[in-house]
């Protein structure tokens, strides 16, 4: 039987098989490459890890160039893996820095914070998105549809009362 590495409340990820289990029980399977990878990132969680460091850790090769494609279709995929069980973890990228393994709701405040102190004509458009995040999947469809018709709403306000005047 081997290790578990908690990925969040309640999930875990079993490095030696590449399975996800919520509670025991097995939602999803994480092969080959993107195995690898997200075992180092879940060693390192909330630690930036170089693309140089991942790149050597998984492909055995201090190359950039050959890899570093493979490389971001690689987090590509597994963004998209961990997307379909909704799990409140996510993976930033640095430009300079490599790649995080990191809570989605502590980021989610981050964002928020941010974009308060820079704010501008849709920070609260921005806000409210950048707080989906922490919601379900169709929660956050619903909210993201309101804020679409209140946008086309708004546009249309603005372009009858540029007529009118």
């Amino acid at each position: 039987m081997g290790d578990y590495m908690e990925l969040d409340v309640g999930y875990s990820f079993k490095a030696e098989d590449g399975s996800i289990t919520h509670n025991g029980c097995e939602l999803l399977s994480i092969t080959g490459i993107r195995q690898e990878i997200l075992k180092l990132l879940l060693t390192n969680k909330n630690k930036f890890v170089p693309r140089v460091e991942i790149i050597e850790v998984v492909w055995g090769n201090t190359d950039t160039s050959l890899y570093n494609s493979s490389l971001t279709q690689q987090i590509y995929l597994l963004r998209k893996d961990l997307a379909k069980i909704d799990i409140n973890i996510k993976i930033i990228s640095h430009h300079h820095q490599g790649y995080k393994l990191c809570n989605a709701y502590s980021d989610a405040l981050k964002r928020e914070t941010y974009l308060h102190s820079h704010s501008n004509n849709c920070s609260f458009k921005k806000t409210v998105i950048a707080k989906l995040r922490d919601f379900p999947i169709i929660t956050r469809n619903i909210f993201q549809l309101i804020i679409f018709i209140i946008t086309i709403l708004n546009s249309f306000i603005v372009t009858y009362l540029l007529i009118i005047r």
